[in-house]
Order: C-alpha cells, then sequence, then structure tokens
C-alpha cells in the first residue's frame, strides 16, 4: 500500500505537469487527443555507453543531445523509432537502422495505419517544450517514461496526418539548406605575399577587459551591458543581454571590434552599443574607422590568432595580440565591401530560416488549436 501511495502521487505530478503546459498551450484541436501511452510501444533500452560512439561509421548513434551525433559500425534497431534524450535537455530524434546511447527512450507507433512515427515526432519536435517540461531532479535533470507516457497529442485521420508530413518536410529541406550554408560559410581574403604587413597594434588600439567585482553586477540596466567572455560565433554584432555593471572597469566602444582572449581563443564580434568588458575579452579599436570592416573580417582567417595552452584553457595575451602580423593590401576597402556582400547573403538564409520555421510552427499548431 506505501509503495502504491508513491506510485500513484508520482503519477499525479506527471498529470499535473502535463496540465500546467496544456494550459499554456490552450488545445482546442477539432481532432481526439490521444496519449501517447495508448498509441505507442517503448523498445527496449540501449545497453551502450555514450562513449561507445564514435566519430565514424556507417549508422547513427543517437545520444541526450539534439545537434550531437555519433557514429557507429553496426546498428542494434532496425524498425523507423523516435528517439527521445532522457538527461539534460530535450532533444528528439527519428531514424531506422541506428543506435543509441542508455540515456535514451526508443519508441514506435503501435499502428502506423492510425499514427505515424513521422507525425509523432514533428508534433513533439514542434512543441519540444511539452518534454522540456518533463526534466527533473537535482543536478543533471532526467526525463522519465511516465511522463513521456502521459503527453497528449491531436490525432487526425492518416490522410492529414501524410500531407502534414509532407508539406513539414519541404519546409525543413529548405531550412537544412539554408543552415547548411550558414553553418560553413567563412569569409575568405586570398593573400597576396606582395601585400604589406603591419602589427595590429600599428592600425589599433587593443584593450583588455578587467572584471568588477560581483557586488557592482545587476540587471535593471544600471550602467552598462556587462559581457565576461563570451561572443557568439557566426553572429555579426553582440547579442544584447541583461547583464549590467554599474562600476565600469574596461570599456568597448559602438564599432569596437570585441575578441575572445581565452576558451575559445580568437571569436569576434563587433559592438553595436557601448559595453564593459570583463577578463574573457578584449576590445580592438582601429585607429582608422575606415579599416574597421577589413580588419574585422581578416581576423576570423585560419591561423591569425594563436593563443597559447596554460594548464586549464587556452588564452592568449596583449602583448601577442598587438604583435600580430595583418596583410594591409591599398585594395582592403573593396575586399571588405565584397566580404559585405557575401554577408548580406549569409543573412539572407538566416532570415529564410527562421521564415520556414515559423512555418513549421504555424502548420503544426493548426493542429494543435482551432484558434
Amino acid at each position: 500500500p506505501r509503495s502504491t501511495r508513491k506510485e500513484s502521487s508520482a503519477a499525479s505530478d506527471v498529470y499535473k505537469r502535463q496540465a500546467r503546459y496544456l494550459d499554456k498551450v490552450k488545445i482546442s484541436s477539432q481532432f481526439d487527443i490521444v496519449l501517447l501511452s495508448d498509441v505507442i510501444t517503448f523498445l527496449p533500452k540501449s545497453k551502450r555507453k555514450s562513449g561507445d560512439g564514435q566519430e565514424n561509421g556507417n549508422y547513427n548513434f543517437f545520444v541526450s543531445s539534439q545537434t550531437k551525433i555519433k557514429k557507429f559500425d553496426t546498428f542494434d534497431y532496425s524498425e523507423e523509432s523516435i528517439i527521445l534524450g532522457t538527461g539534460g535537455q530535450a532533444s528528439i530524434h527519428i531514424d531506422k537502422e541506428f543506435c543509441t546511447s542508455a540515456d535514451t527512450f526508443i519508441f514506435k507507433s503501435k499502428d502506423q495505419s492510425v499514427l505515424t512515427n513521422k507525425f509523432i515526432y514533428h508534433m513533439l519536435r514542434a512543441n519540444i517544450n511539452i518534454l522540456e517540461q518533463g526534466f527533473r531532479g537535482g543536478g543533471l535533470k532526467h526525463l522519465s517514461k511516465d511522463y513521456v507516457k502521459n503527453i497528449n497529442i491531436p490525432l487526425p485521420p492518416l490522410e492529414i496526418q501524410e500531407q502534414i508530413v509532407k508539406e513539414i518536410e519541404v519546409y525543413q529541406q529548405i531550412i537544412d539548406g539554408c543552415r547548411q550554408v550558414v553553418e560553413n560559410y567563412k569569409p575568405v581574403i586570398n593573400i597576396d605575399p606582395s601585400w604589406e604587413k603591419l602589427k595590429l597594434k600599428e592600425i589599433s588600439e587593443v584593450i583588455m577587459g578587467q572584471s568588477p567585482k560581483s557586488v557592482y553586477y545587476n540587471d535593471n540596466n544600471q550602467g552598462l551591458p556587462f559581457y565576461q567572455g563570451k561572443t557568439h560565433f557566426g553572429d555579426r554584432y553582440l547579442k544584447k543581454h541583461s547583464t549590467y555593471t554599474s562600476k565600469i572597469t574596461k570599456e568597448s566602444n559602438q564599432g569596437d571590434i570585441v575578441m575572445s582572449v581565452r576558451a575559445p581563443v580568437g571569436s569576434v564580434n563587433l559592438t553595436p552599443f557601448e559595453i564593459c568588458i570583463g577578463r574573457g575579452l578584449c576590445a580592438i579599436r582601429p585607429k582608422n574607422i575606415d579599416d574597421l570592416i577589413y580588419i574585422y573580417y581578416y581576423l576570423q582567417q585560419d591561423d591569425v590568432i594563436k593563443g597559447d595552452m596554460g594548464a586549464t584553457y587556452e588564452s592568449i595575451n596583449r602583448e601577442k595580440i598587438n604583435e600580430t602580423e595583418i596583410s594591409y593590401p591599398k585594395n582592403r576597402f573593396e575586399l571588405a565591401k565584397k566580404l559585405e556582400q557575401e554577408r548580406e547573403v549569409i543573412e539572407g538564409n538566416k532570415e529564410l530560416i527562421k521564415i520556414y520555421e515559423d512555418k513549421i510552427n504555424a502548420r503544426i499548431n493548426k493542429v494543435w488549436s482551432d484558434n
């Protein structure tokens, strides 16, 4: 009886968490709503460790991650199935002929003539907050099987499911293509050995960050936005965030280049507003503002900025940054202009990703709600 009360309490908690989420999404679907436990079958959990995954192999090896997919030489599961990560953060994949680590749940539809695996996958992927609500525990949070069983999803007729999946997969192909362009793009300057070479200190001022004491931090917009050491790789500008400092130690002006000086070294952004920089950053301020964009792109070239590996992480000091050699051609402004044109294409691909992600969400939301 005592264990029964515990099980009943745990089940009640699952329903309460589901109810809180469903209240937020306000389900009013024209279709029947079903519990996953009624329409799916769980496959046996894998006994493999996350470390068993390899860099190369013929088959996907899924761990509890949305982005990190390893490889393996053979497969443990042959049928098309849905894979949920159970440790840390929510993740979801669909595949056939694959392996997984033990920190995943694997399941499939009981009857694909009633509910397809791909429809379940797209419903949950587009509403991944449902899965995120289920992660509980101290330290590394985990997702329970009971929570997954009690997730509700709409059940349209098979023909409508197939139409929705087909539409979403067309959108996803566009997203994947754009994302491949964005993730693989890197500005390249074809350097001519005859170009003049100057040290960075000759054409710019390097300002190393200095962190104020934590007592001066606030989230009330008092002072300047404070950045400790994280740049936004792949983005042109730093993103604004909520941490401010009322005591200004080292500041970076609008129009500076901000560079990470430790773990990782060399990632750069432009600053669209004045900020305070901590020890993990430096500001590079061109002496001639017209050089800003050229230097910004030049610093992104391979092997221009090289840190030194310390006991715990890679870092670079002011002296070494100052001594960095920069090729300084007379046509640098034309080169910068061409790279800016390339950047516009990349930004266009980012915008397309957002547009088609919104289309997917709108299509899914239409199934969940008549509104």
